[in-house]
C-alpha cells in the first residue's frame, strides 16, 4: 500500500500528525517527506507495531527482535464488522456448549521477570515498568545485564512501559490424550463446561470414557405425570452428543424420572451403542412412581460386564435373561416378591466372580437363597427379610462375607474347598457377621481390590460396627498375602470380636527372605502390624504349629496388646510328639507377658 508520510527518525502518517508533532517537539523544520510504502509490521517477540521497513530496522538494533508480522490486510478491514462482545452463559445443557472467548485476539500479558532482582533494581531507583522491561530483554541474565541494558535504551519512547508478550494456552496445546486424561477427574457436567474454554476444546468432553449423571433435585409431588422430565431431556442430550464407546457409566435418577420409558432407551443405548462395560443405576425414591419394570434381555448385551442396581422391585427375573456376559453383579436395596425370583436371576448369570447382595423378600418365604457357581470368587451378602436360609456353592470362592441374616446356624450352608465358615459366627446362640477370607497370593487381585472397595465404600454397612468376627487363611512367608491381611485389619475403627487365623502349609512354597517382616517393629518401637489402634478380643488359631514364622507373628501380637480376653491354640489335632513341641512354644509365648497382662493363651 502506498502513500505519502514524513520522516523524523520515526515515520508519521500525515502532515496533521507532523504539525503535532512539532508543536510538541519544537521540531518545526526537520522534517522530511517519503514515499516508503506504509504497513503495519508488528514484532512478534514483543508485538510493537512498525509502520515501516525503517522503522521496524531500528527496532531490531534495539532490540535484536527480527521477526515480524505484515498486518496490513487487517488495517484495511473496516472496523465497523467487529462483533458485539457475546453473553456468558450457562452450561447446564450440552446445546449451549459453542466456543467461547477463547477464541478471540490473543490476549497480552505482562512477562514473568525474576522478582529478587525486580525488586534490587526498585531498590536503586528504577521505575518497576523500566526495569521489568529490561529485565525481560535481557533475558533475566542478571542484575549487571539488566542495568546494562537500560543504559543503551534509555533514550527508547517506550522505555518506560511494561512489555508484552502472547499469552500462551499451553493446556490446549496438549494432545487430546492428555486431555481426556484431565477431563477424567471432572464431573461429567464440569467436563462438559470446558467445551466453552475455545474450539479447541468443544468437543474434547464427547471422548471421555466415563459419564456420571449427578444425584437429582428430589420432586417433592407425588402426582404421577407422564410428561417428559426435564432432566431426562438433558441426560438424553448428553448421551446423544456424546461420541464412542463408555467404559462406565453412573446414572443416578429420581423415581419420577424416567416414566415415559426413557430409561429403557438409555439402557439400550448404553449397552448395545456405547458397548458400556460398567453400567450403574442407581434410583432414588422420591414418592412417586410406580415399579419400575425392566423389559427381558435388559442386561445381557455381550459388552456389559459389570452392573450395579439400586432400589427396584423385582418381580421376575426375565431382564436377566441370557446374561452369562456379566462378571459382576451388585444388587443394593432390591426386593423381590419371592426368593425364587433371585435364584433364577442368580442361574441366569453363569459367569459371575464377584457377587453383591443387600436383598429382601416383599412376601414370607420358606426357602433358602441359592447361590452355585463354580466361578464366583467373592460374595457379600446382606440377606434382610423373608429369606429362609442360604446355601452357597463355588469351588473357586475365596472371599465370603455375611452381613445380616434373617435365619439361624441350621440354615445355613457352605461348599468350598478354601474358605472356612467357623462356628464362631454364631456364638452364644445369637448372630455375629463375619469375613471368611482365603488371601490370594497373586501380585494382582481384582477380587482383593473390589472386596476393599466394596468394604471401605461404604456398599452395605460400616464394617467397623457390624463386621464382628474374621476368618483368614494365610502364608505368613507371602509379602503378599501379609500385606492384604494389613490393609483389610486397618479398616476397623473398633473392636473385633473374634479374628481366627488358619496358617497355610508353605512347604512346597519358596521360601521368601525378608530384609523386614511385615510384623516386626520398627527402628522406633512403633508397632507396624496392622496398626497401633487394632484390637480383637478374641484370636483362634486350629493349626498353629510353633514354626519360626508362626512364633514370630504371634510375639508381635501379644508385645503390642493387640489381643485382648484370650488367644485360643487348637493341638488336640496334632500326633503327640508335634502336640509337645507346640505345647513349648506355648509356653514361651506365655514367658512374653508382663505381670499386668490379663491376655489368656489357652491350648484346647
Amino acid at each position: 500500500m502506498g502513500g505519502v508520510s514524513f520522516n523524523f527518525g520515526e515515520l508519521l502518517k500525515s502532515v496533521e500528525e507532523a504539525q503535532e508533532h512539532a508543536e510538541i517537539t519544537s521540531h518545526h523544520s526537520n522534517f522530511a517527506e517519503s514515499t516508503e510504502a506504509v504497513l503495519n509490521l508488528v514484532c512478534t517477540t514483543c508485538c510493537k507495531p512498525c509502520r515501516s521497513r525503517t522503522e521496524s530496522e531500528l527496532h531490531t538494533k534495539r532490540t535484536g527482535h527480527t521477526e515480524f508480522v505484515d498486518k496490513i490486510m487487517e488495517t484495511v478491514k473496516s472496523t465497523s464488522l467487529e462483533a458485539a462482545p457475546k453473553p456468558a452463559m450457562e452450561i447446564d445443557n450440552p446445546d449451549d456448549c459453542s466456543s467461547g472467548s477463547g477464541d478471540s485476539a490473543e490476549e497480552m500479558v505482562v512477562p514473568e521477570v525474576d522478582k529478587n532482582i525486580l525488586e534490587e533494581l526498585e531498590a536503586m531507583g528504577f521505575p518497576k515498568a523500566r526495569a521489568t522491561r529490561a529485565l525481560h530483554y535481557s533475558g533475566n541474565a542478571s542484575l549487571e545485564a539488566a542495568v546494562n541494558w537500560m543504559v543503551e535504551h534509555e533514550n527508547d519512547p517506550d522505555v518506560d512501559e511494561l512489555p508484552k508478550v502472547k499469552s500462551v494456552d499451553w493446556i490446549s496445546k496438549l494432545s487430546n490424550d492428555v486431555l481426556l486424561m484431565i477431563l477424567s477427574r471432572l464431573s461429567t457436567k464440569e467436563a462438559i463446561r470446558t467445551s466453552v474454554l475455545s474450539t479447541r476444546w468443544e468437543h474434547v468432553w464427547k471422548h471421555v470414557s466415563h459419564l456420571d449423571f449427578d444425584k437429582p433435585e428430589i420432586n417433592s409431588s407425588t402426582e404421577f405425570c407422564e410428561e417428559p422430565n426435564p432432566d431426562d431431556t438433558l441426560i438424553t442430550k448428553v448421551i446423544i452428543k456424546h461420541l464412542g464407546q463408555l467404559e462406565s457409566c453412573v446414572l443416578n435418577y429420581s423415581s419420577s424420572q424416567g416414566r415415559t420409558g426413557i430409561l429403557n432407551i438409555w439402557i439400550q443405548i448404553f449397552t448395545s451403542v456405547k458397548h458400556t462395560r460398567v453400567l450403574t443405576l442407581n434410583r432414588h425414591y422420591d414418592g412417586c412412581g410406580k415399579v419400575f419394570e425392566f423389559p427381558s434381555d435388559s442386561f445381557s448385551h455381550p459388552s456389559l460386564m459389570s452392573l450395579s442396581l439400586s432400589s427396584y422391585m423385582f418381580t421376575s427375573s426375565d431382564p436377566f435373561r441370557n446374561c452369562s456376559n456379566l462378571r459382576t453383579l451388585k444388587l443394593v436395596l432390591i426386593e423381590a416378591t419371592n426368593v425364587e425370583v433371585f435364584n433364577t436371576l442368580l442361574s441366569s448369570c453363569p459367569s459371575l466372580e464377584v457377587l453383591v447382595l443387600n436383598i429382601r423378600c416383599f412376601y414370607e418365604t420358606r426357602g433358602p437363597l441359592k447361590i452355585e457357581n463354580s466361578k464366583l470368587k467373592l460374595v457379600h451378602v446382606l440377606l434382610k427379610r423373608n429369606i429362609g436360609g442360604l446355601e452357597v456353592s463355588s469351588t473357586s470362592l475365596d472371599i465370603l462375607v455375611v452381613e445380616d441374616t434373617s435365619f439361624g446356624k441350621k440354615d445355613f450352608f457352605l461348599s468350598s474347598p478354601k474358605v472356612q465358615f467357623t462356628n464362631n459366627f454364631w456364638v452364644a446362640g445369637r448372630f455375629a457377621p463375619q469375613i471368611s477370607y482365603y488371601i490370594s497370593k497373586e501380585e494382582k487381585s481384582i477380587v482383593h481390590e473390589e472386596f476393599m472397595n466394596n468394604i471401605s465404600g461404604g456398599l452395605c454397612e460400616s464394617i467397623g460396627d457390624v463386621l464382628k468376627s474374621m476368618s483368614v487363611s494365610i502364608d505368613l512367608m507371602n509379602r503378599t498375602e501379609v500385606e492384604r491381611l494389613r490393609q483389610v485389619l486397618r479398616l476397623w475403627i473398633c473392636e473385633m470380636l473374634v479374628l481366627e487365623i488358619i496358617f497355610k502349609d508353605n512347604k512346597n512354597a519358596p521360601n521368601e527372605s525378608w530384609e523386614k517382616k511385615l510384623w516386626e517393629e520398627d527402628n522406633n518401637n512403633n508397632v507396624v502390624f496392622p496398626n497401633a489402634k487394632f484390637r480383637v478380643k478374641a484370636l483362634w488359631m486350629p493349626n498353629f504349629s510353633g514354626s519360626e514364622e508362626e512364633f514370630a507373628f504371634v510375639s508381635c501380637l501379644i508385645k503390642h496388646g493387640t489381643v485382648v480376653d484370650k488367644m485360643m491354640i487348637k493341638t488336640s489335632a496334632f500326633a503327640a510328639s508335634k502336640k509337645l513341641e507346640i505345647e513349648a512354644a506355648v509356653d514361651k509365648l506365655r514367658a512374653l507377658q508382663t505381670e499386668e497382662d490379663q491376655l489368656l493363651i489357652k491350648c484346647f
